[in-house]
């Protein structure tokens, strides 16, 4: 566990920011790379304790549905909710039809519709440009 103090020295370390607002708006500027990466491999001063309870990553949409307890957040609906998981951030309604094994993913920012076995594929895709169609309307 990290307190606090120490996590804001960090993150002076790796982006000069006056205030949280500050911060909040510099935030896309850090290399994406995990915390482990970032910070943890990094110290020279750390402490292990071994965890005994259960652990999944969930880095993947694919580990992220399989502990979700509803397979919709948000304003949804499909005609396989068994098989489909929603993450609705807006006000809009999704609505899946005709799709089995998929993930949707929905925020002010963008969305995903991926198969639930290859959103592992998500993190290639993000940021590259060229691999994307653009759409203008």
């Amino acid at each position: 566990m990290f307190k606090l103090s120490y996590i804001l020295k960090r993150a002076h370390e790796l982006i000069d920011f006056s205030d949280y607002y500050d911060l909040f708006q510099k935030y896309h500027t850090l290399e994406r790379i995990s915390f482990d990466y970032a910070v943890v491999e990094h110290e020279k001063d750390i402490l292990v304790k071994r965890y005994n309870g259960a652990w999944s990553d969930i880095g993947t949409w694919d580990a992220l549905t399989a502990t979700m307890d509803t397979h919709f957040v948000g304003k949804a609906v499909s005609d396989h909710p068994e098989n489909v998981f929603v993450i609705n951030e807006t006000e809009k309604p999704i609505i899946v039809l005709g799709l089995e094994n998929v993930v949707v993913s929905a925020t002010d920012s963008g969305i995903i519709v991926s198969d639930i076995q290859a959103s592992h594929k998500i993190k290639t895709l993000r940021g590259s440009g060229e691999k994307f169609v653009r759409l203008d309307f």
